[in-house]
C-alpha cells in the first residue's frame, strides 16, 4: 500500500493528511475519515490508521485528516467551530475528487463522536454525495450532549469568550454552535445507507442515543458489549474494525 501525506490551502489555513491507497493506478473506492473532538489523523491507539490499513487491504483507499486547529493543521484549538469543521470537510471532499485514484462516485465517509456531527451535517447538506456513512459513537445529538456538559459543571468563559476544558481552550462561538446546530435533523436528509457502531459502556457519548436513533430512522446499528467510547480493548476494536470494512465493503 502507499502513504501519500498531503497539505492543502494557504499558510494560517491549511490541512494535513494522509492518503492511503493500494498500489495500482485505477480508480479506488474511497473512505474520508472525520476525527473527534481534540482528535487527530491517528485517533487513540491509532484506530484511524488501524481503520485505513484493513480497508486497503480491500481495495479501499482512505483520506484521514487533521481538523483546522487540531493536530498537525494551522489554526489554534479554539478558533475551531462546527461550522469551520465542516467547511474542512467540504475542502477534504473537493480534493478528494481532485484525486486522479479517487472514484468519484463511490466514496463513503466515517465519523467518529463529534467528527460524527460534522459527518452528519455534510451528509444532510450534500446528500447526493455519500455513498455510504458510518458513524463511531457519534454525537448526532450533539445539542444535549454539550447542554448537559453546561449543566454537569459550571461554564466560566474568560473575558476573551475562551473556557479551559481539559487543558485546551474552546471559545463561545464553538459553545454555541455546538448547543444550536441540530446535526441529526440534518442527516435526516441524506437517504443512502448508514451504519452506526457504539459500545454499551460508552459514557461520553450514552449508546441510547444511537439506538434512539436507529429505531426511529431504521439505522443499521451494531452494539459492541462493554465498549467504552474509545473502543479501549483489543477485542472491542477488532469488532469496531470488521463491522466498518464489512459495511463499507457492502456499499462502495
Amino acid at each position: 500500500m502507499e502513504k501519500i501525506p498531503f497539505v492543502i490551502g494557504k499558510e494560517g489555513n491549511r490541512l494535513f493528511g494522509i492518503i492511503q491507497k493500494p498500489y495500482g493506478d485505477q480508480k479506488f473506492p474511497a473512505v474520508i475519515f472525520s476525527h473527534g473532538f481534540t482528535g487527530n489523523h491517528l485517533e487513540p491507539h491509532f484506530i484511524f490508521k488501524r481503520t485505513a490499513d484493513a480497508l486497503c487491504e480491500q481495495n479501499i483507499m482512505s483520506i484521514r485528516f487533521d481538523f483546522f486547529g487540531s493536530g498537525n493543521s494551522d489554526g489554534a484549538f479554539e478558533e475551531m467551530t462546527l461550522q469551520t469543521e465542516l467547511n474542512d470537510l467540504e475542502r477534504i471532499y473537493d480534493f478528494a475528487l481532485s484525486l486522479p485514484y479517487v472514484s468519484k462516485s463511490r466514496i463513503g465517509f466515517l465519523g467518529f463522536s463529534m467528527g460524527g456531527t460534522i459527518t452528519a451535517m455534510f451528509s444532510g447538506k450534500h446528500p447526493q454525495i455519500p455513498r455510504a456513512v458510518c458513524f463511531w459513537a457519534p454525537a448526532l445529538l450533539n445539542r444535549e450532549i454539550f447542554s448537559f456538559q453546561h449543566t454537569k459543571r459550571e461554564m466560566s468563559f474568560n473575558e476573551k469568550g475562551l473556557l479551559d476544558v481539559g487543558g485546551l481552550y474552546i471559545s463561545k462561538e464553538f459553545y454555541e454552535s455546538a448547543v444550536h446546530e441540530n446535526s441529526y435533523e440534518s442527516l435526516k436528509n441524506y437517504k443512502g445507507p448508514v451504519r452506526i457502531i457504539h459500545g454499551t459502556s460508552d459514557e461520553a457519548v450514552p449508546i441510547f442515543h444511537s439506538e434512539t436513533i436507529a429505531a426511529e430512522s431504521g439505522y443499521d446499528l451494531v452494539v459492541i458489549e462493554g465498549a467504552e467510547h474509545t473502543f479501549n480493548r483489543q477485542c472491542d476494536v477488532e469488532k469496531l474494525l470488521k463491522s466498518t470494512v464489512s459495511f463499507f465493503i457492502s456499499h462502495l
